[in-house]
């Protein structure tokens, strides 16, 4: 399966066409975490398991200890990412047909998107106080709405003081290099607040 994963990694395409360079980044983690290496270590890899053993109950029980050690929003990232490289083997007739789609809902990690936190008013009030020297990039980040990504990709060419303009174009990979945004609508110009300004 790791092999199989690799090359589903070196095509670098779905559905939407080729990879954006974060989205290839992700799923190279995940590949090297969790299906090269397991989070449970009194079991082997999924990637260790040949082709021909990759059954749906193989698949079901790695993906409930998946679920027992890892966060629910990784755990079903994790099994998405295994139903991508199986749907690639069975295009390449490698697998006969995917485990991962015939498994049941029981068998998959349960994982409900809660609401995101967003600090505002009297909530952010309280908050900034504590943040210590790091208060000037919370409140950049709050007033601004920029990603955490987005700011760390801002140079001092990308903000324009005399017009009140942040230029957004690019962000700072995990590599800790600039990069392209992950989509063409983040492209924006981001209107900057006097207070901001002067901060």
């Amino acid at each position: 399966m790791s092999e199989v994963a690799q090359l589903w990694l070196d095509r670098a395409s779905g559905p939407q066409g080729r990879w954006a360079p974060s989205t290839r980044e992700r799923y190279e983690r995940i590949v090297r975490l969790h299906i090269d290496a397991s989070a449970d270590h009194t079991r082997s890899p999924i990637g260790a398991c040949k082709l021909r053993e990759l059954s749906m109950d193989r698949v079901a029980a790695w993906s409930q200890a998946n679920e027992r050690t890892l966060a629910p929003t990784t755990a079903s990232i994790v099994l998405i990412t295994l139903n991508q490289v199986c749907r690639f083997a069975v295009r390449r007739g490698w697998l006969a047909d995917n485990p991962v789609g015939k498994l049941e809902p029981a068998e998959k990690p349960h994982w409900t998107p809660q609401k995101v936190a967003i600090l505002e008013g009297d909530e952010l009030a309280r908050f900034l106080p504590h943040a210590g020297p790091r208060r000037p990039l919370f409140e950049f980040l709050a007033y601004t709405g920029l990603r955490i990504g987005e700011a760390l990709g801002l140079t001092w060419a990308d903000i324009d003081l005399d017009a009140g303009l942040i230029r957004v174009h690019r962000q700072l990979s995990r590599k800790r290099e600039h990069a392209p945004l992950k989509t063409e609508a983040g492209r924006r110009e981001v209107v900057l607040a006097p207070a901001i300004a002067k901060l």
